[in-house]
């Protein structure tokens, strides 16, 4: 039997488990502390959950179990699984893998060519085709930049209530869901963030501004529409520049334009276009779940009188900025918000979960 350690992610929460996966007869055993009973999952019901390639990480996901995903980067190991279980490798022909370096070589090569002119044009494009471990990196890169020096909020209770509000969003919706990971972090900001490779970063603040569990749900669906349409990684090749993408991507030095707050913050000042797309999204997501977007209303809404209030007394909110500085919700963008189209509104979670979640970085 031949094991290595791998990620975990249940679909019941945003947390990802350190586990250890198990190749045995027919199938993956995946075990490990936090995740409680072990799973089992047989070869055949196996399924690449993105695009692989060499010297890649394995994301598999379970055809009996699709909101879980599975993470391993162990080389040998990957190399089992694929031979075990040949409709990995089958699925994504020779031709799929060809076409995708393809695309991903021209792109740079274009890029290189025109220069930062024309590179602040096609951002989103270079994005959209950018390889899986490269928006990993950044996305780690970043959020440790961002949250390096603030504590994690870890409440167990609370998490549980974030993973329910993940899974809330896309509940009978999962074939649009992106992958994701929710952090919360004592951040002395009411803000959220989202990072590349599928990071979402939220302050406590925030978190304990809401006054309804819509509040949080509006947010966490308009941070996930820039995570759909790939906009932080459009960000940072906008403003960065070619040359440093491939330094950070690649680990070799240039990623100094991520080491202070201050570029970070820049960076994630998007256009008025991608707040609007994002605004669109979320006010789709809420739809489909049958959540009231009046809430994220009303929210921006209050946080803009607080952020107003402060800025008229010449208090100053740091590089991070609030949640409209950097997300500039104007009157249009509020008006923008319409009430729930198909009626009426189901909650969101439990009165027990929104509690745990309101408490998620004072009870760790």
């Amino acid at each position: 039997m031949t094991s290595a350690s791998g990620q975990f992610f249940d679909g019941e929460s945003a947390t990802a488990h350190r586990v250890e996966v198990a190749l045995e007869d027919g199938g993956l055993r995946i075990s490990g502390d936090s995740i409680g009973k072990s799973r089992f999952w047989p070869l055949r019901h196996l399924k690449a959950a993105s695009p692989m390639g060499p010297d890649r990480p394995l994301r598999l996901s379970n055809e009996l179990s699709p909101m879980e995903r599975l993470i391993i980067e162990n080389q040998p190991m990957i190399g089992m699984i694929k031979e075990s279980a040949p409709q990995l490798t089958r699925s994504l022909g020779m031709s799929a893998i060809l076409r995708f370096s393809v695309l991903t070589a021209v792109g740079l090569v274009i890029v290189a060519a025109l220069g930062y002119a024309v590179l602040s044009m096609v951002p989103p494009l270079v994005a959209q085709i950018m390889p899986e471990d490269w928006r990993d990196r950044l996305g780690k890169q970043t959020e440790e930049s961002f949250v390096g020096r603030y504590a994690e909020c870890k409440s167990p209770a609370g998490l549980r209530a974030l993973g329910v509000l993940g899974n809330r969003l896309y509940e009978g919706n999962a074939d649009i869901a992106p992958d994701f990971t929710i952090g919360v972090y004592n951040l002395p900001v009411i803000n959220a963030f989202a990072l590349p490779g599928g990071r979402i970063v939220f302050s406590g603040k925030l978190i304990e501004a809401a006054k309804a569990p819509e509040d949080i749900a509006g947010v966490l669906a308009h941070e996930l529409g820039h995570v759909n349409n790939r906009d932080p990684e459009a960000a940072i090749i906008r403003l960065t520049g070619l040359q440093v993408l491939i330094s950070l991507a690649t680990g070799s030095d240039g990623g100094t334009v991520l080491s202070n707050l201050a570029g970070l913050a820049a960076i994630l000042r998007y256009t008025r276009s991608a707040e609007i797309n994002a605004d669109d999204y979320a006010q789709m997501l809420l739809n489909r779940s049958k959540i009231d977007p009046l809430g994220l209303k009303r929210f921006f809404e209050a946080v803009k009188k607080i952020e107003d209030q402060k800025a008229k007394a010449g208090v100053s909110i740091g590089p991070l900025g609030g949640l409209l500085s950097t997300h500039p919700a104007t009157e249009e963008r509020i008006a923008r918000i319409k009430p729930l189209q198909n009626g009426p509104p189901r909650p969101v979670m439990s009165e027990e979960n929104w509690q745990s979640l309101k408490l998620i970085c004072k009870a760790n």
